[in-house]
């Protein structure tokens, strides 16, 4: 059965839509632009996200805004009880509706679920604590634990290859120089499924949809990612290299003057955030980076947020 009636109509001055993101691409986004050389890889804080596929691999402001159309559809299917989520729509013009894009996107959409058909994702996290050795006395038996000293540092990896979808299938319908597509059967891969209801982070899918930037859509949902874990009274100073080397990272080699380019694009889309979609949002820019506070922006599980993906 086609899932129509997933689809939201609801008047933009009444209620904003509600979608969801992976975490791992909230901290390592995709690619801005279209990827020559695969596999892709970004590197953060202990964190590597890694991207494969055949020729591409999802990038741009089209590829965000199906994933997290697809994330969502997983994250609603978590009480189902079952491990593929299948999403099925009647023609390309009924998925671009619940994207709430025009139909002349549809060549771009349809571009980009080919590249997601073919693609995963390899997610790999290093973190490093120091403990004391008493917690670790179930891991080891006499003789090693005793050669360990009262105080360790342990170090956690974690790793493993998440494709994001199992099966698409479709029908490209041509007749007399127009070309059509229909009966789109998506089927999420079951690992992509689960990773998807265990970390993924909600956003405002109004707002992030009229982000034109890529880059301005990755800051978007990152700055809602980090107030939504400030107590009240808190705030956290992001130094200019970390914003960089998060969010447009240069490349070995280049001239200094480069990486002040980025950070002046950064800036700009940051306040551009501000002033035109979230007044709310507290941050200043000092000397060396951006100072983030404790902001009152709306709380995304409230009755005023809508699953983008649903009519509730």
């Amino acid at each position: 059965m086609y899932k129509e009636e997933l689809f939201a109509f609801l008047q933009p001055e009444e209620k904003h839509l509600r979608a969801y993101v992976p975490s791992p691409f909230i901290v390592a986004a995709l690619p801005a632009r279209d990827v020559k050389n695969l596999p892709f890889q970004r590197n953060y804080n202990g964190i590597t996200l890694t991207l494969s596929g055949l020729k591409h691999v999802p990038y741009g402001r089209y590829g965000r805004l199906l994933l997290t159309i697809l994330t969502t559809h997983a994250v609603l299917s978590k009480n189902s009880g079952e491990d593929t989520v299948t999403i099925e729509y009647k023609n390309l013009s009924n998925l671009l509706k619940e994207l709430q894009l025009p139909r002349t996107r549809g060549k771009d959409i349809r571009e980009q679920l080919e590249y997601f058909s073919h693609s995963a994702f390899i997610f790999e996290e290093k973190k490093s604590v120091k403990t004391k050795k008493g917690y670790l006395r179930e891991l080891f038996d006499e003789e090693e634990y005793n050669e360990l000293t009262d105080n360790v540092t342990v170090k956690k990896y974690s790793t493993g290859m998440i494709p994001f979808i199992s099966e698409l299938q479709l029908l490209d319908v041509s007749s007399e120089g127009t070309k059509k597509t229909a009966a789109i059967t998506i089927k999420l891969s079951s690992e992509f499924s689960k990773y998807s209801r265990e970390h993924s982070v909600p956003i405002d899918y109004t707002i992030y949809k009229d982000i034109t930037s890529p880059i301005g859509k990755d800051l978007y949902s990152w700055l809602m990612y980090r107030c939504n874990s400030l107590c009240d009274n808190q705030e956290i100073f992001i130094p200019e290299k970390s914003l960089v080397d998060q969010f447009m990272p240069v490349e070995e080699g280049s001239a200094r003057n480069q990486e002040w380019r980025n950070y002046d694009y950064i800036k700009g889309l940051v306040e551009e955030i501000k002033t035109k979609y979230c007044p709310e949002l507290n941050v200043e820019f000092i000397t060396g980076g951006m100072q983030l506070k404790h902001s009152k922006i709306p709380n995304l599980k409230s009755e005023y947020y809508v699953l983008v993906t649903s009519n509730l």
